[in-house]
């Protein structure tokens, strides 16, 4: 993998030293990253990966896992889904019954 990015890191972040010496996954594997795929990963040096793992980190802890999201309400227990009706058949244009 080195080799193939030619010992550069790729994410050229503030403080970054040039040279790189570990792997990066681009699509982290928390969020559903393949942890083997090449195509996922770049190499990067120990700072700009240190960094970018811990802005990774700081997004997750403020993003609420799925099971805690709000669940959404069927079409039926939706208050308003009667008024869509009602407004749709009022714009059906003249001629349609």
């Amino acid at each position: 993998m080195l080799e193939r990015d030619g010992h550069r890191c790729r994410l050229r972040l503030p403080g970054c030293v040039g040279e790189a010496s570990e792997v990066d996954h681009i699509i982290d594997i928390a969020l559903g990253g393949a942890v083997l795929e090449l195509a996922n990963c770049r190499v990067v040096c120990a700072p700009c990966h240190r960094r970018r793992s811990n802005l990774m980190r700081g997004r997750m802890r403020r993003s609420p896992p799925a099971r805690e999201w709000p669940k959404v309400k069927a079409p039926d227990e939706n208050p308003h889904a009667a008024d869509s009706r009602v407004r749709s058949k009022a714009h059906d244009g003249p001629g349609i019954a």
